[in-house]
């Protein structure tokens, strides 16, 4: 989602739903924020819905199974690859990738106003966001 128009600048983001009901499940906002490590990480390897069958490599694509200690039971959660430069968020312009703490506040904002608008998204108005 383009969060800063001048400079090109846009956000990943991957949404998850609440397994317990959209509509009525708090809302999460996770951050990895490491240097250029992707929020898929946390989406895989920490409280997506998923994870990966931890078994010897053989030559074949990775399996997965639910994750019966995944957030989502409770939760609907926004991913975000951020700040700038991490993941998969990019900048088409070098002054983008100049960032700090105002900026990338700004960003997030910008993006949870245009995913909230987006067809299907649950509403962020009036609910917990953690």
């Amino acid at each position: 989602v383009e969060v800063d128009e001048d400079n090109g600048t846009e956000l990943f983001y991957y949404f998850v739903e609440s397994e317990a009901g959209a509509e009525d499940a708090p809302f999460l906002l996770w951050l990895t924020g490491g240097d250029r490590c992707s929020v898929l990480s946390g989406l895989a390897l920490e409280i997506g819905p998923f994870q990966f069958v931890p078994e010897p490599y053989n030559g074949t694509v990775p399996r997965l199974r639910i994750n019966p200690y995944s957030w989502t039971k409770v939760a609907n959660i926004l991913f975000v690859d951020t700040p700038v430069g991490a993941g998969f968020s990019f900048s088409r312009r070098p002054e983008g990738y100049d960032v700090g703490e105002v900026s990338t506040s700004l960003q997030l904002h910008e993006l949870l106003i245009k995913v909230s608008k987006l067809e299907g998204a649950p509403s962020l108005i009036s609910r917990a966001i953690w």
